[in-house]
Formats: C-alpha cells, structure tokens, sequence
C-alpha cells in the first residue's frame, strides 16, 4: 500500500474536524502549533486537498475555531470516504486497494492498526482471499475490466463480483475459511479447482447473472458441501487406483514365484515318463542269465534313487510354497490394515493367488505319488521278471 505523506496530512486535518452538511463542511479548532501548522499547508493548496475557508490563511492562529469546506482531493493522495459503505460502492471488490483510505464517519485511518480488528474489515480481508485464493483460481477467465469471473460448461457463465455491505456482515467467515483451508496446500490442487470450479457453476448458473456471486454468498453451505461430495468422490477413486496399482504389483510379483516353483522341477517332471521308458525297456527276464539279473538290480536301485531324489526335490519345492503363502498373508495384512475401508476390494486378488498356491501344492503331491507309483511297479517288475 502507498504512503503518500498527503494522506497522513490531510487526515491528522479530518481527525480533529466536527463534520456537518453529509461531511462537506466542518468545524476545525486549532488546538495546537503542529494543527495550525498542517492546516496553513492544506489551505495553501486547495486543488490537492480540496480544504478551503473564507478566512485569511495568514490570520490563523491557536485556539481559533473556523469553518471549512470539504471538496474532494486529488485521487493519487487516497481513498476519503464518507464510511465503509462508501467505501465499497467506490472501490474495486476484488483487489486490496494500493492506495490508503479514510472513513470520515469513523475518523478511521488505514494507517490505524486497529482497522485489523473491526469486524467489517475482517469480513472484507476474508471475502477478498476467499475470491482471489479459490474463485478467480477456478475460473476459466477473469474479466478485470468488468471484474467478472467466467465459467464456461454447455455454456458460458458470467459471475459478476458484485457485493455490499449487508452482504459482508451476513457472511459465515467460518465457512469461507473452511473453503480457503482446502487449497492452502498444493496437494490435488488442479483437481480441487475443477471441483470447486463445479460447484460454483451449480449454484450460480441457476441465478440472473448480475445477482450470482450474492446467491453463492449465501449458499456458502451449499458450495462447502458440492465440494465434499466432489472430492471425497475424486480421492476414493484415487485411492482405489492406488490400491488396485499396489496389489497388482504385489499379486504379480508372488505369482511370478508361484511359477517358478514349477519352472525350477520341470526337468525332474519331465523326467519321469522317461525313466519309465528305461525301466519298461530295460528290465528283462533273467532265466539263466547272472547279467540280466545285475542289470535288473541296477534298474531297481536306480528308479530308487531317482524316486528319492525327486520326492526330496518336490518336497523342498512344498516348502518354497508354504513360504511365498506367508508372505502372501504378510503383504494382504499390510495392504488391509493400509487400506482398512477398502478391505472387499483387496480380497479377490489375493484370493486367486491362494488358490494358485494351492493348486501348485496339489501338482507337487501328484508328482511325488506318480514317482513312487512308478517305483512300485519298477518293484514289482523287479521280482517277476527276476526270480519268476
């Protein structure tokens, strides 16, 4: 804000005026030197602060009383208005003004720092961040010129910012803070701004044009609400993607274990039809033969062999198994107790992978049992075609 040392001259000069006639006259007693002194200044240049009297300036003095006339003073000095209501119907309702400002009613300075605690001024500080921190923000355009805030959906929609006093003292400050709180972080704030950007033209588009920024004045309830509703709406899909993303590469990443589990045997299961072919071609009657029956035993011992080494092998795979469920149920824990509202969303997936697991596991057993199958049959081909 400006500090023209006019203004502060001019107004010591108003401080200690008795007004009359809707503030164009008033009384002035010159009650000391430092009075006299300011007075003869603004006297001497009536085009700059607009003071004039019909008495002579040289004949001034302390303890006078005199009548002056109050025109209005050059605009760059500063606002001089009759009080706040003036004040407003004079000003631009968007932007602080640059210029210092006076209330003659009040005898109220901006220089005063107790302006800061009058409930109007509040009101007006809090409207002013509540335009210039949400609603110019959310508009497509704004129109400085015609301050007007422009929305555009099936259609264009105008928002004049047009407001008064009453308007002012009737506004819950509690909720245009409340408002204002939602964007002091820089968190979703391009999508809070499209919401907030809705809500406005919800409300307003219902409205002749020229009285919509009152109507969403007084449905600053209405506008809190739109909101919620817009972003609770816009975080729970979020959140759903997040949470469907981070069970995704969960699932994914235990499922990629799960198959290999499988991929790391398959040459054991593969194994098997094999050695079946060996021992089913291999293993012959021994009659006289004394080398028939060595190589029989040989078969024998080495089906054996192979049956144990791929039950062990099975098993330890059953165990790799029974360790990647625990870590399933460590990860589904983790994301259910992350994500505690949002629990039915989870279970399908890591349901599947449960079932998977249990399937693997099944695959397993059946390899262990087809092997030792295969060598009791080799036992029993072993003695019948041996010692029959």
């Amino acid at each position: 804000m400006s500090n023209d040392p006019n203004f502060e001259l001019l107004s010591s000069i108003y401080d200690e005026m008795v007004f009359q006639d809707h503030y164009r006259h008033g009384e002035l007693f010159i009650k000391n030197e430092t009075v006299l002194e300011n007075l003869k200044i603004c006297l001497a240049d009536v085009h700059t602060f607009g003071l004039s009297t019909l008495i002579d300036i040289d004949e001034l003095k302390v303890n006078d009383k005199i009548l002056l006339d109050r025109g209005e003073p050059l605009p760059r000095i500063g606002h001089f208005n009759i009080n706040f209501k003036d004040f407003l119907a004079n000003i631009n309702l968007v932007k602080f003004p640059k210029k210092n400002f006076y209330f003659l009613e009040d005898k109220l300075s901006s220089l005063n720092p107790d302006i800061e605690n009058i409930e109007y001024f509040k009101r007006y500080k809090a409207i002013l961040e509540f335009i210039n921190e949400v609603l110019i923000p959310s508009a497509v355009y704004f129109d400085k010129d015609f301050q007007t805030l422009i929305y555009l959906s099936d259609r264009k929609i105008e928002i004049p910012i047009k407001y008064n006093f009453e308007d002012l003292m009737s506004l819950n400050i509690d909720l245009i803070l409340k408002i204002r709180e939602y964007f002091f972080e820089d968190t979703h704030k391009e999508q809070k701004l499209s919401i907030i950007s809705e809500s406005v033209k919800n409300i307003g588009s219902g409205v002749s044009k020229n009285f919509r920024f009152k109507h969403i004045l007084e449905n600053l309830s209405d506008l809190k609400k739109s909101f919620d509703n817009g972003y609770k709406l816009f975080v729970a899909s979020f959140s759903y993607e997040k949470i469907k993303d981070e069970t995704e590469s969960a699932k994914i990443e235990e499922m990629t274990k799960i198959y290999k589990v499988i991929s790391d045997v398959q040459n054991h299961i593969l194994g098997i039809p094999i050695a079946t072919v060996v021992v089913g071609t291999q293993m012959k009657i021994v009659a006289n033969s004394t080398g028939q029956l060595v190589i029989n035993t040989c078969i024998l011992l080495g089906a054996l062999f192979f049956t144990l080494l791929v039950s062990f092998v099975m098993n330890n795979q059953k165990d790799t198994l029974n360790i990647i469920k625990l870590e399933i149920d460590r990860k589904k824990d983790l994301i259910e107790k992350k994500y505690a509202s949002v629990e039915e969303i989870i279970k399908p997936d890591f349901k599947n992978l449960y079932k998977r697991i249990e399937f693997q596991g099944i695959v397993l057993c059946a390899v262990i049992l087809v092997v030792w199958l295969g060598f009791i049959a080799t036992v029993v081909a072993y003695f019948i075609l041996s010692f029959n």
